[in-house]
């Protein structure tokens, strides 16, 4: 149910959609992120080169927090 504050739509009921369709674009969005900084990972770990913004992050990291991130 919307609540009273919100003008011509107190008391019905909200639809799934609204709630679900930002949820799985968000959802899908992070997948997709994090999956492409896996397989950037993975290439910069066989071919030994390194991004230039990493910082000063050691490698071991990333393959700790990016599958954290992507689970």
């Amino acid at each position: 149910m919307f609540p009273r504050w919100v003008p011509l739509l107190v008391g019905r009921g909200v639809p799934r959609w609204l709630v679900l369709g930002p949820a799985l674009g968000l959802g899908a969005g992070m997948t997709a992120h994090f999956g492409v900084s896996m397989v950037r990972l993975a290439v910069e770990t066989v071919t030994g080169t390194r991004a230039q913004h990493a910082g000063s992050l050691p490698l071991w990291f990333f393959w700790v927090a990016v599958p954290g991130y992507l689970v």
